[in-house]
């Protein structure tokens, strides 16, 4: 017989698909205010109107029962937990002292909690509770009728300017996931929690309801919700629909479906499709995924959940072929995939580990021919009847990170709606890619778009360095191989908490405060002032694209100055102003900037930049179904697009640093000791935010300088040890 350990019965809460921990909720409502009792409180979900919600059990200190006040505690306890989790408790219970379930060895029991709530057998001494009003609501993919005509049609503007008020909190709650009641009309928004991501989603569905133009840009820039109310209420009264924002640029349109017989490929296809003309056995742009699956894992319904997925979404059914001389989309009927079973269940765990690392490099490595299709593989490795990995492979001509996330849940829903004998739960989509393609091409191709995102681009790079000189051991290679290795190291939860209060304080994203550290970094190791990085956006602007598999990632040009030996603070700002001007220009697809900016093209590196920096902003979480758990696991595919790459994903106990790098140009213990130095670079970010460039380099320095010595003694050592042992050897002989 075989044990499998696959983690605690329901220590994991999952809440609108997102994974969390009860312990750390449970810490941080018993820090929230003095009046809990530490060490004594209890989170757990509960299933209202068959949505998981959040329910919290916290004793409060004894001193405090006859002075309670439970809305001002309550309230504590919903801000902290907000703004730590981005979560919204549906109800807080205030236990007697002493009174919480606990085992004999005193452990909380949350699930005595639950099932106390469940049958009201709990010592409250007060509770909280939200009303339908005050929850808010995620975002759901079926069609709401805009409310621009709601608004023309309501006679009074106070009353106009009230209504539209509070849609946008329950917009704005919506988004981040806390209650409505935990929106201040005259807060800024970028110090609730606003990140860049989230504003672009904001920003583009206000523009679809409201038929308003709004720069996503306008949300991260210290705008309260009063004052973006008065705003759009302007533009709805004054503006035609369509109207151009102050960029210039219009509203983009809401994607319909259209027949074509010659479907043209999207900007973002296009670029890789020329990439592959150029060395067709590159294997850079394939993407590889692993998804351990534990449970009884039945066949038949994990096969026919992906020819479901296959048959929903052309984009996996497409191949590239050129027609006169020009590449198309080809469109295939729907197909059953392979799924290739490769049985491990004779390898020991030492061994599984280094065959799945194995096959996972073999099938990351082994290219997809564009013109023939299928553009995606699967592999599954059977360990045990319970213990599987799935290896999923595409090109990135058809996908992206937010399709990979999006192939994943929807495979779970229908592998459990098959396993249940049902029908497929999953809506038909009312447009496909090609519908994108298209409408990317004739959008951007309209009047004054192309133009005017151009102009700023071109007044953003003009004169830029075409390289940026890393100090590489070893000279650059004529033709870059894209040969690659990856070191992590773990952001410590202190020091993104700390990050992040420091990003709320200044009105600035998380990513845009790990950005800064990167320019300093990058200017360390460069000594040059114009320093040039890429980043990835969604690009999910277009109504509707969220539910699409597909490329829609576009690549953004992020140019700093680091002139003025300017300190942290004030690199921070200038680092802002980029990104915002960046996310306010998003849509010119990054193959047209390259085509007008005419760089010097060689095959030796990258155009416009060789670093990439992304932050993860929506990992895709464990997946919980009845029989099975479906979760990511990381793999390394032996690649590297870029001299360098840093990728920031959140994780339970921090943030996940992945520096990803090309072999050719650096040894590991170069990249080793380069993520030390931006690990240092943060706390130094956090502690004295006011430190001047040049005496951050100067504390970099004392480090290096400082390991340098150590190794030396070490070497020392070792070579003393050694003697002294030849020594005793000879005098023994």
């Amino acid at each position: 017989d075989e044990l499998y350990v696959t983690g605690r019965l329901k220590d994991l809460l999952i809440i609108r698909g997102r994974n969390h921990y009860p312990q750390d909720i449970e810490r941080t409502v018993e820090m929230s205010h003095e009046a809990l009792n530490p060490s004594a409180g209890a989170a757990f979900a509960v299933q209202i109107e068959g949505e998981e919600r959040l329910v919290v059990a916290q004793e409060i200190q004894s001193r405090y029962r006859h002075s309670l006040n439970v809305e001002e505690i309550a309230r504590a306890i919903r801000q902290a937990v907000a703004e730590e989790h981005e979560l919204q408790i549906h109800g807080i219970l205030l236990l007697r002292t002493g009174s919480i379930p606990k085992t004999s060895s005193g452990k909380i029991q949350r699930h005595a909690c639950r099932e106390g709530f469940k049958h009201d057998t709990l010592s409250l001494v007060g509770q909280s509770f939200l009303d339908a009003s005050q929850e808010s609501r995620p975002a759901s993919g079926a069609e709401e009728a805009p409310l621009r005509p709601t608004l023309l049609a309501t006679p009074d503007q106070a009353t106009r300017h009230a209504l539209l008020r509070t849609y946008l909190q329950e917009r704005v709650a919506g988004a981040l996931r806390i209650p409505v009641a935990l929106i201040d009309p005259t807060q800024p928004l970028n110090t609730l929690g606003l990140d860049s991501l989230l504003s672009i989603e904001l920003a583009h569905s206000l523009e679809q309801s409201l038929e308003v133009a709004l720069s996503p840009v306008a949300l991260l820039e210290g705008i309260t919700l009063d004052q973006l109310a008065a705003q759009l209420l302007e533009g709805v009264e004054h503006s035609d629909i369509g109207a151009a924002n102050g960029a210039g640029r219009r509203i983009a349109p809401i994607l319909q479906p259209v027949s074509l017989e010659n479907i043209p490929l999207s900007f973002s296809q296009q670029r890789l499709w020329f990439l592959d003309r150029l060395a067709s056995d590159n294997t850079a742009y394939n993407i590889p995924v692993a998804v351990q699956i534990t449970g009884n894992l039945h066949l038949e319904h994990l096969q026919r959940s992906i020819n479901e997925i296959v048959r929903r979404h052309e984009a996996l059914r497409t191949s590239f072929q050129v027609v006169g001389e020009e590449p198309l989309q080809i469109i295939h009927p729907p197909f059953p995939v392979d799924i290739l079973i490769v049985e491990v269940s004779t390898l020991r765990e030492e061994e599984w580990k280094q065959e799945l690392h194995r096959l996972t490099l073999q099938d990351a490595s082994q290219p997809f021919e564009l013109s023939q299709g299928p553009l995606l593989r699967l592999k599954l490795l059977r360990w045990s009847e319970t213990h599987h990995i799935l290896l999923l492979t595409m090109h990135h001509i058809i996908s992206d990170g937010w399709t990979m996330g999006l192939f994943l849940r929807e495979m779970a829903t229908l592998y459990e709606a098959f396993s249940g004998g049902e029908a497929s739960p999953l809506p038909e989509l009312p447009i496909q890619y090609s519908d994108f393609a298209y409408w990317q091409r004739h959008w951007l191709q309209s009047e004054g778009v192309m133009d005017s995102l151009l102009a700023y681009w071109k007044q953003q790079l003009g004169g830029m360095p075409p390289l940026l000189e890393l100090g590489t051991d070893r000279a650059r290679p004529a033709v870059q191989s894209f040969r690659g290795n990856e070191y992590s190291l773990l952001l410590p939860r202190s020091l993104v908490r700390a990050l992040q209060e420091l990003g709320r304080a200044e009105g600035v994203t998380l990513f845009m405060t790990l950005l800064t550290a990167v320019k300093a970094l990058l200017y360390h190791h460069t000594k040059r002032e114009d320093v040039v990085v890429g980043t990835d956006v969604a690009n999910r602007v277009w109504s509707k694209s969220e539910l699409l598999m597909g490329l829609f990632v576009n690549q953004l040009v992020l140019r700093t100055s680091l002139e003025g030996n300017p300190t942290f603070r004030e690199l921070l700002k200038r680092v802002q102003k980029t990104a915002l001007g960046a996310y306010d220009h998003q849509e010119l697809p990054f193959d047209k900037l390259v085509e007008a900016l005419k760089p010097e093209r060689t095959p030796s590196y990258n155009p416009l930049f060789q670093v990439m920096v992304v932050l993860e902003n929506a990992p895709l979480p464990a997946l919980e179904l009845a029989d099975l758990r479906l979760e990511l696991i990381e793999i390394d595919g032996g690649t590297s697009p870029f001299d360098l790459s840093l990728l920031l994903c959140p994780e339970h106990d921090g943030l996940r640093a992945l520096f990803r790098y090309n072999i050719d140009l650096f040894d590991s213990s170069t990249i080793v000791r380069m993520a030390g130095h931006y690990q240092h670079l943060l706390a130094r970010l956090v502690a004295e935010p006011d430190t001047s460039l040049s005496k951050m380099g100067e504390s970099l320095a004392a480090i290096d300088a400082e390991q340098e010595k150590q190794k030396a003694e070490a070497l020392k050592n070792a070579r003393q040890q050694k003697f002294a042992k030849i020594g005793r050897r000879q005098a023994t002989d």
